[in-house]
């Protein structure tokens, strides 16, 4: 079986994550609605139990399984062939929360007709954090962003501000590797020159002294307005 979280093309056994096309199955709603998870949470489909997921390229059908679905109607791009001749296909991904006992049956049965397979374990409901002004490393963030949840939500739930949390987000999308580091420089002067915060503000929020962070501005030429 394929490592948990990740994309499998069962045609190449080829593995790709979740930060690229087509994404999280966990993350399909709140990128389609463009919404913070607490509103869709009281929904019939919760992100945090879909279990196993599939993409299938049309005309192929998507198998009708006795378990709440999601569904996503994506352009894909075959990546199977050459880069001279890939196709873009018009394809239907569906997720389903499909209980811990079946779902690596579920997953075999769909691995059969599916083009691309997904699985993960159930996550257990959780309070929101109260603790305030947590700071997460970008390896955090990105399990965080893996697991389905919204820049708002983190940001919410740790008090980072919402442009640390969508700045690193941003670096998720694109596939960029994780920063293990907690003090990133990049980051810091990004925030210096898209906010006002002071840069005894930032310190805190970043965790780390008011010297530290004059002295990354200075280092990198950053000069605020």
């Amino acid at each position: 079986m394929h490592k948990e979280n990740t994309w499998l093309q069962p045609a190449t056994q080829r593995v790709s994550g979740v930060n690229k096309i087509p994404g999280s199955p966990r993350a399909w709603i709140n990128r389609a609605l463009d919404q913070m998870g607490p509103e869709i949470s009281t929904g019939i489909i919760r992100s945090r139990d879909l279990t196993v997921s599939g993409i299938w390229i049309r005309p192929k059908s998507v198998p009708d399984l006795p378990y709440n679905a999601l569904y996503r109607f994506f352009d894909y791009v075959d990546t199977t062939l050459n880069q001279r001749h890939r196709v873009m296909h018009k394809a239907i991904g569906a997720a389903w929360t499909v209980p811990s006992d079946d779902i690596f049956k579920v997953l075999k049965d769909i691995t059969a007709t599916a083009d691309l397979v997904w699985w993960a374990w159930p996550v257990a409901a959780s309070e929101p954090t109260r603790s305030r002004h947590i700071v997460l490393s970008h390896q955090e963030l990105y399990q965080l962003f893996d697991s389905g949840k919204t820049v708002s939500e983190i940001s919410t739930e740790t008090g980072m501000l919402k442009n640390t949390v969508s700045y690193v987000h941003k670096k998720w999308l694109a596939g960029k590797p994780t920063d293990n580091k907690r003090l990133d420089h990049e980051a810091i002067c990004h925030l210096l020159t898209t906010t006002q915060l002071t840069h005894q503000e930032l310190a805190t929020q970043m965790g780390c002294s008011k010297d530290m962070i004059h002295r990354i501005s200075k280092i990198n030429g950053v000069v605020r307005g």
